[in-house]
């Protein structure tokens, strides 16, 4: 796999958001440019017409290609820096112009897609012999509240149907007093594979209608989070994210200037403090920042970051998180309100 491939596996070219962010038509592909490094390279991408993503780096002091961000082995901090601002810019195109295509089913990619919009939860692959199975967790347990999976269709309907073609299903936990009303419904099925008293299992071939499923899977994860826990309506909210270095090193950027601009991440809203937790192998929060405004630029919304307090990586590493009850952070998620406590203490001295 070649290294631009790597930002654009299991992904989908939205074909009408290309000429927002600046790409043109080249023949029967796409084709965007950018420099970067002070004018010094020029990052060349095109998207073909099947939607692979190929590009290539240009050297623009000496007018050829620039191979040595392709090399594997350990290289200098020089080459290390076009890799990772070339970098950024991949995952730029990627997050502005291309969506998540999972499964093979246009539902299970919508369903997916909408889970993350409107939860911020990043799905993972719990199962190394089945890789194609998704779940999303609860961010405050880490609890599936919903396993998306493929099947054939026998497995699910136990031959009713005279069908065995692979379909993509979905299992959510269910209040066990609705499960039998569902179960006499179309498209509504007994859980394959999990506890057949509190889970379902639909098959995600539109038999049931999006919004309803959504709804059911609200319920879910409401019934996998721990009871009492519920986001604080109209009032500012604590966030911890990821931030892998490898990609952009985001204390570069704040060196420069504490307000930053990003990618709007999940729920998060203006006035919302936002961690930044470094991942492997750092795995501690370094930032502490508040969300200023989110607005909307190019087709895509995006949030200003202002850096309240620069942390140390013993203040908070994952021992600590894990003790104030964040044991992962795999996505933008909110904190339990015992690391809101601890980052209110930390803050208090700096208002």
């Amino acid at each position: 796999m070649s290294f631009e491939a790597t930002f654009f596996e299991k992904k989908q070219v939205d074909w009408a958001r290309l000429a927002a962010f600046g790409f043109v038509k080249e023949g029967e592909s796409w084709a965007y440019r950018e420099t970067f490094l002070e004018n010094s390279f020029e990052a060349y991408i095109r998207v073909l017409a099947d939607g692979e993503v190929v590009g290539e780096i240009i050297d623009l002091d000496l007018g050829e290609p620039y191979l040595a961000y392709q090399v594997v082995s350990p290289v200098g901090a020089f080459v290390n820096q076009v890799r990772d601002q070339y970098a950024q810019i991949l995952e730029k195109i990627a997050q502005a112009c291309f969506t998540d295509h999972l499964f093979r089913s246009d539902q299970a990619n919508r369903l997916a897609q909408a889970i993350v919009k409107t939860y911020g939860d990043v799905p993972d692959h719990p199962f190394q012999r089945i890789p194609d199975a998704v779940v999303f967790r609860s961010p405050v347990n880490q609890k599936w509240y919903a396993l998306f999976m493929s099947v054939t269709r026998d497995k699910v309907d136990h031959g009713k149907s005279g069908r065995s073609e692979l379909v993509d299903i979905l299992n959510i936990k269910i209040d066990e007093k609705v499960l039998p009303s569902l179960l006499g419904q179309d498209g509504y099925y007994p859980s394959y594979h999990m506890n057949k008293k509190s889970w379902l299992t639909i098959i995600l071939d539109n038999s049931v209608s999006d919004e309803a499923i959504l709804a059911l899977v609200g319920n879910s994860r409401h019934l996998v989070s721990p009871k009492g826990y519920q986001a604080r309506d109209g009032e500012p909210d604590y966030w911890i994210i990821p931030a892998n270095l490898n990609l952009y090193d985001i204390g570069l950027d704040f060196a420069t200037s504490k307000e930053q601009i990003w990618p709007h991440k999940g729920n998060i809203k203006a006035g919302d403090t936002m961690g930044i937790y470094i991942t492997a192998p750092t795995r501690a929060m370094r930032y502490l920042c508040q969300i200023t405004a989110i607005f909307k630029e190019g087709g895509k919304d995006w949030m200003k970051v202002s850096l309240l307090k620069t942390l140390t990586d013993t203040d908070f590493p994952i021992g600590r998180l894990s003790e104030l009850g964040v044991t992962t952070v795999r996505g933008p998620r909110r904190m339990t309100p015992d690391l809101v406590r601890a980052v209110q203490a930390v803050l208090a001295d700096v208002k």
